[in-house]
């Protein structure tokens, strides 16, 4: 989609005044996931980055039952995974805040303007860490020699 002024779904998100466009809320476009499966990984996250991930990045946290925010200078969205690879729960989530659920297995931290999405937005988060999930338990699987 960069610049190229519509989104997955064709829809004309370019804007008249020549700025780059806005990413599509209603309809994102794929959702790019890093992925923070180590402690200090998990532990960091966002922190240190003085901007929020753009509408089409993500940070994958694996595994991951509770995040906080502390420090933070932005509030982000925070969508709970469950084993399934489904969206538990979805919420904004503030500086200086913490949030958990317990049957989620892993947790995705976007952009807080995705959560606006609705069910696109949903099922762009579910598709892709669905994929990590999976990437992340072939690869547990093979250490411990399944």
């Amino acid at each position: 989609m960069s610049g190229c002024g519509k989104c997955e779904a064709g829809q004309d998100v370019s804007r008249r005044d020549g700025a780059a466009p806005d990413e599509c809320v209603a309809r994102p476009c794929r959702v790019r996931l890093l992925v923070a499966s180590g402690a200090w990984g998990r532990l960091r996250g966002l922190l240190g980055r003085r901007r929020p991930l753009g509408l089409r990045s993500g940070l994958f946290l694996y595994p991951c039952r509770a995040v906080h925010s502390c420090a933070m200078a932005y509030p982000i969205a925070v969508w709970f995974i469950g084993p399934d690879g489904g969206v538990l729960r979805a919420c904004r989530l503030s500086p200086w805040r913490w949030l958990s659920c317990p049957r989620a297995v892993a947790v995705v931290e976007t952009h807080e303007r995705l959560l606006a999405g609705g069910e696109g937005s949903r099922y762009r988060v579910e598709e892709q860490a669905r994929r990590c999930l999976g990437r992340m338990r072939r690869q547990i699987s093979r250490v411990a020699g399944d």
